[in-house]
């Protein structure tokens, strides 16, 4: 279906990135359509999982891209000690870090508790390792082949309570669409894709009507059969229980565990 939506949204649909030059528009820059754009989009969509589980933390996108350091790109450690935040591309720099400050630091289990004094002689530290940091520079080193940054991802700043200048524009036909940042791309072209169409879905094959249920489920001709094969009968058997079994607490630890890693979820049907 995302396909299909994608190629529809992108007939006939140029992005035009304009040149700013001291704050004001000053010509095109570039322009993407056709198979350029699709894999623009396509790089745009793999660094937005990513990114959302960042925004999902806490952490503000315009104020973490100011952290991007050169050739080593984006942190991937977040530090917490004595109530000051410091960042790090790689476990051997926290490492590093942790032997500069002395042996009496003692870990701490959330950032609240990061600064005070420990039980020891030592000030307590909290590490946490932003795992979605690694995808989100692989997304940024792809972009880069297509003039594209990190800045771009943010909406320009305001300049002495002025608007900025207007930087990307989606065409379609004799149609100009403004964006404010490369982020609402995918989703524009998406709606554009949906335009003349009505979207359905089924939960299950007991709310279809009997005309749909044949063309989607039994009839052999267009029916599709796949075998399902378990590398581990135990673990499937595991996760099922946990998921859908009786008790609350594995599941809920569960939940909490990866509830950061969720990309999709069916709140309708909750």
């Amino acid at each position: 279906m995302n396909t299909e939506l994608m190629d529809r949204g992108l007939k006939d649909t140029k992005l035009v990135v304009n040149r700013i030059e001291n704050d004001k528009v000053t010509g095109v820059a570039q322009q993407f359509e056709g198979e350029p754009l699709k894999e623009l989009m396509q790089a745009l969509d793999e660094v937005e999982n990513s990114l959302q589980i960042l925004e999902r933390r806490g952490l503000n996108l315009g104020q973490f891209l100011k952290k991007e350091a050169e050739k080593k790109g984006l942190p991937t450690f977040r530090v917490l000690l004595g109530g000051r935040e410091h960042w790090f591309a790689n476990a051997e720099e926290v490492d590093a870090f942790r032997r500069e400050h002395g042996q009496d630091l003692e870990v701490a289990d959330d950032p609240q508790a990061a600064g005070g004094p420990s039980n020891g002689h030592g000030e307590r530290l909290f590490v946490q390792e932003l795992h979605e940091v690694r995808g989100i520079n692989r997304g940024l080193d792809r972009l880069r082949k297509f003039s594209i940054t990190g800045a771009d991802l943010v909406p320009l700043p305001r300049i002495a309570g002025r608007e900025p200048p207007q930087r990307f524009f989606l065409e379609t036909g004799d149609h100009q669409r403004p964006l404010l940042h490369l982020r609402g791309l995918v989703g524009e072209i998406r709606k554009l894709g949906e335009k003349g169409l009505t979207i359905t879905r089924f939960k299950g094959l007991g709310e279809m009507d009997p005309e749909e249920l044949w063309e989607t489920t039994l009839d052999p001709a267009k029916r599709t059969l796949l075998r399902v094969h378990l590398e581990d009968a135990f673990k499937a058997d595991e996760m099922f229980r946990t998921l859908m079994g009786e008790k609350v607490e594995p599941r809920r630890d569960f939940i909490q565990k990866h509830a950061l890693e969720v990309k999709d979820i069916d709140y309708h049907g909750a």
